[in-house]
């Protein structure tokens, strides 16, 4: 999630990562975002920091499309090599042991068609 403040024009003025006092959750098709990213003097250390971010959410939803392909039994785990498989096997267990089921994007991160 992204959390930005406003000037008195609603151009945002600031980008944070999590909730501050005086920012506002924002989606990240907000079409300022990338607005502000543009013109910002600091765009580049920003788009490194939001594209490491949107990695791990990227990843952990690789993660998930393959395991719904193994409960569909289209694929089997053991087709995967061997390294990954131990991966996967161990995020499995520790989300498990977390029994955080939280949702990997949230219903605003959704592009709207």
């Amino acid at each position: 999630m992204l959390y930005v403040k406003e000037d008195t024009n609603n151009q945002i003025v600031e980008i944070e990562f999590q909730p501050l006092p005086g920012f506002e959750e924002i989606s990240l098709t907000d079409p300022r975002v990338s607005e502000f990213i543009a013109k910002s003097e600091h765009s580049q250390p920003l788009i490194q920091a939001l594209l490491e971010r949107l990695d791990l959410k990227m990843i952990r939803s690789i993660e998930d499309i393959v395991q719904i392909l193994i409960d569909k039994n289209l694929m089997i785990i053991t087709d995967l090599p061997e390294p990954v498989q131990n991966v996967l096997l161990f995020k499995k267990k520790l989300r498990h042991l977390n029994h955080n089921n939280s949702p990997v994007f949230e219903e605003d991160d959704m592009i709207k068609l």
